[in-house]
């Protein structure tokens, strides 16, 4: 059983390229890579967006709840004209929930 099938909000967030990720009542998404910051976007309910860059150790505040950067993993290298989804869906950060 994961935490979402228990209906206990999720400890661990991987954030794919590409795809938005959900993280307490927010949505993360990658903006931005320069291994082995990422820049995250962070989309808050009701509108407020942030964005800002995050290295391994560093902590975000998304959807009510504080997370800490514990993994960065750059995407693969693709040529400049690779059209979008190319990358697949690879893990560019792995965000654990430090609240409780």
């Amino acid at each position: 059983m994961t935490t979402a099938d228990s209906g206990e909000p999720p400890t661990r967030v991987r954030v794919r390229l590409g795809y938005p990720a959900a993280a307490g009542a927010a949505a993360v998404t990658v903006v931005g890579v320069d291994a082995p910051r990422v820049c995250l976007g962070v989309d808050e309910p009701g509108g407020r967006r942030t964005t800002a860059w995050y290295a391994p150790g560093h902590v975000l505040t998304a959807g009510g709840v504080r997370w800490r950067v514990v993994r960065t993993s750059p995407p693969p290298r693709l040529a400049p004209d690779a059209p979008p989804g190319s990358a697949g869906d690879h893990v560019v950060a792995v965000l654990v929930s430090i609240d409780g």
